[in-house]
């Protein structure tokens, strides 16, 4: 899948990205891009000096077969940034000059976004909070669930500022600009009620479930998923659901992100802090996985996978 990032770009610039994945893949401009958001509280940091962000968006989708498409609707971004040295904390609010709206699904495996421009104050980010106006989810049997029509429901903490605690701190250092992933897991951002029938649910949760790094410091994944073609052969396998798993994780639903395959059996993996992980690979009854797949900062690791 393509992955877009999107970039706020605050005097460290804000990026979003869906389902990981680095790539060739070229910049889109989405509705609300642009703007500058006005920070409040003061100038903080070392000294008053002031440092950028990038902040990258990344979507680990769920059941690619069901879901034509996953809008969330961003009206602001709050980020609270520590001082170095006396660990005091204020609240910046990154006020959109409109709301900005992006696509789950079409955010994957490398696309960016720019969101807007803005400057922070040095020190360390521990949490952003981010408000969501609204969203909607479209199924592929043409399903469609809005926050509109209440559809799709909101959870409280979405309309009020949803958390985002980010553990190690991103430094944001002066004069320069720091690129922060956000990762937005689209399986358990939107939860379907029944859960057992997605396809037919009577309405869906919208609750953002993501995590943020600091793309100086992590790496990528890259790879292709691979299926028998029937006649002792292989062929490249589109909409394989892959699995980023802590060493020896065997449960899917604990995955650290995820993306999907697409139709030439391409998938990637962006925002991967160094270490050993697992891959788990997922097409209706086909499986399959790779063990001990290291990633170290700045590189990027190839990493093919058959499912079968």
């Amino acid at each position: 899948m393509k992955t877009h990032l999107f970039a706020a770009l605050f005097s460290s610039l804000l990026l979003f990205s869906c389902g990981g994945g680095g790539g060739t893949a070229g910049s889109t401009t989405l509705s609300g891009s642009g703007g500058s958001g006005g920070g409040t509280g003061g100038t903080g940091g070392t000294g008053g000096a002031t440092g950028s962000i990038n902040i990258e968006v990344t979507d680990a989708p769920f059941d690619i077969a069901l879901v034509k498409s996953a809008i969330v609707i961003i009206d602001r971004i709050d980020v609270f940034v520590a001082d170095s040295d006396s660990g005091d904390s204020q609240k910046i609010k990154m006020n959109l000059q409109e709301p900005f709206e992006f696509d789950l699904v079409a955010l994957r495996n490398g696309v960016t976004e720019f969101m807007l421009k803005d400057t922070l104050p040095a020190g360390q980010i521990s949490q952003m909070r981010l408000v969501v106006e609204s969203g909607e989810i479209e199924l592929l049997n043409g399903n469609t669930y809005t926050t509109a029509d209440g559809t799709l429901k909101l959870s409280s903490q979405a309309k009020s500022g949803f958390k985002v605690f980010i553990d190690p701190p991103i430094e944001i250092v002066a004069k320069e600009r720091t690129d922060v992933i956000l990762d937005f897991d689209l399986s358990k951002t939107f939860k379907a009620i029944p859960p057992n029938d997605p396809a037919n649910a009577k309405f869906f949760k919208l609750h953002p479930v993501l995590r943020a790094v600091n793309k100086a410091m992590t790496g990528e994944m890259h790879g292709m998923a691979e299926e028998s073609d029937g006649s002792g052969g292989m062929r490249p396998a589109d909409r394989v659901t892959i699995h980023l798993m802590e060493r020896g994780e065997l449960d899917p639903s604990l995955s650290i992100a995820t993306t999907i395959s697409e139709s030439d059996g391409s998938f990637g993996l962006i925002g991967v802090e160094p270490g050993l992980y697992d891959l788990i690979a997922v097409k209706a009854l086909a499986t399959g996985r790779n063990d001990s797949v290291s990633v170290s900062v700045g590189e990027t690791v190839v990493s093919d996978i058959v499912v079968q």
